[in-house]
C-alpha cells in the first residue's frame, strides 16, 4: 500500500484521541465498508475547527486529493499543528504533556486504569475461518513493522 493508506490510519488515530471513539460505527464487515466508502463523518462540538479540517482531508476519499499527497509538509503545515517544532520533536527535545509511571516498580500496570485491568482476562476465540492459511499468510511475507521511508516523516 501507499502513503496514502497511512494517511487515512492516522486520521483514524486522531479521530480516536480527540473523539474517544472510532469514526465508524458498525456491526459488520460489510457494513464498516459501505461507511469508509460512502457514510459521512459525525464530529462532536468539542472537536476544534481545525481539527475537524485536518481530519476531514485524511479522511477524503480520493488518495490523490487526500492532505499529504503531495508530501508530508501538506500535513506538517497543517494550521493544527501551528507552533509545533517538527525538527525538535524529531531529536525528542520536546517534553511530552504526560509521562507514563515508572516500569521500574513491581506494579507494572500502574498506567492502566483500575476499571481495566480489575476485568477478569479472557482468551479470544478463534475460530477456523479466521485463520489465515498458508497461501494467504504467504502474501504478508513481505510486510514489516516500519515504512522504509518512516524516518522521513
Amino acid at each position: 500500500h501507499g502513503k496514502s493508506v497511512d494517511i487515512w490510519a492516522l486520521g483514524v488515530l486522531l479521530y480516536e484521541m480527540l473523539v474517544g471513539s472510532a469514526p465508524f460505527k458498525y456491526s459488520s464487515t460489510q457494513e464498516l465498508y459501505r461507511k469508509v466508502l460512502q457514510a459521512p463523518i459525525h464530529f462532536p462540538s468539542h472537536v476544534s475547527a481545525l481539527a475537524r479540517d485536518l481530519l476531514q482531508k485524511t479522511f477524503n476519499r480520493q488518495p490523490e486529493g487526500r492532505i499529504g499527497a503531495n508530501g508530508m509538509h501538506e500535513i506538517k503545515e497543517h494550521p493544527f499543528f501551528h507552533g509545533l517544532d517538527w525538527e525538535a520533536l524529531a531529536r525528542r527535545e520536546i517534553e511530552p504533556p504526560v509521562k507514563p509511571l515508572s516500569l521500574d516498580t513491581d506494579n507494572t500496570m500502574a498506567n492502566f486504569d483500575p476499571r481495566f485491568t480489575k476485568v477478569q482476562a479472557r482468551d479470544s476465540v478463534c475460530l477456523p475461518k479466521d485463520i489465515l492459511s498458508a497461501q494467504d499468510n504467504a502474501l504478508f511475507a513481505s510486510f514489516g513493522w516500519t515504512a522504509p521511508d518512516a524516518a522521513d516523516v
